[in-house]
């Protein structure tokens, strides 16, 4: 009695967890082709530093659309606030 090594299947590896640093590294398409990765960084940096500070985020995008003179940049943040009270989900919205 004896074992067949031919017949011992390898054990699959496991795919990593997503970890914190992949996640972050995720290209997120949240203004299309319209707007720069500067652009981008400017819109999560506010948005951030208003809902950390207990801002909700009705009020934030109210904020950022006050803050903002006419263009394609506010023209984005009153469509997005508009969605976000229709009842959409920020991650929908920015398509991620």
């Amino acid at each position: 009695m004896g074992i067949k090594i031919g017949h011992i299947s390898k054990k699959k590896e496991e795919k990593p967890k997503a970890s914190m640093e992949n996640i972050l590294k995720k290209e997120i398409n949240i203004f299309g082709n319209g707007f720069s990765n500067k652009k981008k960084e400017q819109f999560y940096s506010e948005l951030s530093v208003l809902l950390k500070s207990g801002v909700n985020l009705n009020h934030s995008l109210d904020i950022l659309v006050e803050s903002h003179s006419k263009d394609k940049y506010k023209t984005f943040l009153e469509k997005l606030n508009f969605a976000i009270l229709e009842g959409s989900s920020l991650a929908v919205e920015l398509q991620i």
